[in-house]
């Protein structure tokens, strides 16, 4: 059984990970901030692509 500071770790652990933003996120803030929302919307359609393509690769493998 878990303990009350086991799960009270468990929770903070889990907000920091939520809150703080991946490298994806940023690549595609930074994309946007220096060359605008069309750009970073082919961004991000290529990093789903290719975070997709891994995803199956490594499904199959």
């Amino acid at each position: 059984m878990i303990d009350i500071t086991q799960l009270g770790a468990l929770v903070l652990a889990c907000v920091v990970l939520i809150a703080v933003p991946g490298p994806s996120v940023l690549f595609v803030v930074g994309r946007a901030l220096s060359h605008g929302r069309d750009i970073a919307m082919l961004t991000a359609v290529g990093n789903a692509i290719g975070c997709y393509a891994a995803g199956v690769i490594v499904a199959v493998t």
